[in-house]
């Protein structure tokens, strides 16, 4: 079932969304081997970071919270890891200053697309909060390439991704997770070390769809829809609200089979309805 995501053909609209489950190109690898059909990297920074100490990932009854605090071995080691892929890589960065993107992008070959992280919720002052600056980021990361470029936003952002797009986007990624926090009760404890955290799951899916929907209404752009997809069900909502593609997260942290249960429902559904 090939997707037209902007202008990248892949084989089938269902993307391993960017996190711990792409922190390694083995395991970009298999996630693309069991159906994916791209995968996005963990989001990588121009230089090294240690990320919050532990703990930083917690699992909850329906979803997960995560502080990793953009911990990564940088682009560079990244980029020699990964080497020339032969599977379509979405390489996810993120940074503070326009030249930190033009330097990171020359540092990869044989990449699909770049998604710049526009919306960690576990870092302060990032570059979503100024959409100024991040559409400065964008035109400069298009500058360094013709590789398509994507933004990840949050679910408050959709109202500027107009400046997004003025500043050449390829296409938007909504959502990424949202601000959370969890205690435990025996310890009295904060459940991860930067007390708030990402949640990410099905607790966020709803409002993902009502932003995929919101720009969908608003902006003709594509679109791939994030948050809570553990489902081909769940993806035809997102298909249903305007997305082209779906990012699946958490449920492949359980079991990386179900990004090709997905798309084998989602190519069933789209058959019997002729959607």
């Amino acid at each position: 079932m090939m997707t037209r995501l902007g202008p990248l053909d892949l084989r089938n609209p269902v993307i391993l969304a960017s996190g711990l489950q792409g922190d390694t190109p083995e395991k970009l690898k298999a996630a693309y081997d069991a159906g994916a059909g791209a995968v996005v990297t963990k989001s990588v920074t121009i230089q090294p970071r240690q990320g919050y100490p532990e703990p930083r990932f917690v699992k909850l009854d329906n979803g997960w919270i995560n502080a990793i605090g953009l911990g990564n071995v940088g682009a560079k080691e990244f980029a020699r890891q990964l080497g020339t892929p032969t599977y379509p890589v979405i390489v996810s960065l993120a940074g503070s200053d326009p030249s930190d993107y033009t330097s990171m992008i020359g540092m990869f070959d044989g990449v699909a697309a770049f998604e710049i992280n526009l919306s960690c919720p576990c870092v302060d002052d990032f570059i979503g909060d100024v959409p100024l600056l991040a559409a400065d980021i964008i035109g400069a990361a298009k500058s360094a390439t013709d590789l398509p470029i994507f933004a990840k936003i949050s679910h408050t952002m959709y109202k500027s991704v107009d400046v997004f797009i003025r500043a050449g986007i390829d296409g938007i990624t909504a959502i990424n997770t949202i601000p959370a926090m969890g205690i435990n009760i025996k310890t009295r404890k904060p459940l991860i070390s930067n007390v708030q955290g990402g949640l990410s799951g099905p607790p966020i899916k709803n409002i993902a769809i009502n932003t995929v929907n919101k720009l969908s209404k608003l902006y003709d752009v594509p679109i791939m829809g994030c948050g809570g997809v553990s489902s081909w069900r769940d993806a035809a909502e997102f298909v249903l609200a305007g997305a082209v593609a779906v990012q699946v997260g958490s449920a492949a942290m359980d079991d990386l089979s179900v990004l090709g249960s997905i798309s084998e429902g989602i190519e069933a559904w789209r058959l019997s309805s002729n959607t």
